[in-house]
């Protein structure tokens, strides 16, 4: 599941999530420090869960998101939003919980 989520081998896994990682720190950190909501954290949320969102609903998204019909945009649009920011919370889990683990197996030398 790792591998589909975030790279195929663990270095490259590192590296992905390293970025996203430092990202989402630091707009939890501005979102903590200015309290202005939380719109960079779940612009955050997005991030993490766009690939994920887009696997569950496929190309047919895009054909109905361009068609004429103004309610079934709106009403994907939404649905795809919230699908995308739930699994984006997921994502975010696993991401940093598999950053953690990759950084212990680095500092032993397994990497």
């Amino acid at each position: 599941m790792f591998e589909r989520l975030f790279g195929a081998t663990d270095i490259e896994q590192l590296h992905y999530l390293q970025v996203r990682v430092i990202i989402s720190i630091i707009s939890v950190a501005v979102d903590l420090l200015f309290m202005e909501g939380a719109i960079f954290t779940l612009i955050m949320m997005f991030v993490w869960g766009w690939a994920a969102a887009k696997a569950l609903f496929g190309i047919t998204t895009i054909g109905v998101i361009f068609s004429r019909d103004l309610f079934t945009r709106a009403l994907l649009f939404a649905l795809y939003a919230t699908v995308s920011c739930a699994c984006g919370l997921f994502c975010a889990a696993l991401g940093f919980g598999r950053y953690i683990y990759l950084l212990i197996k680095r500092a032993k030398g397994l990497i």
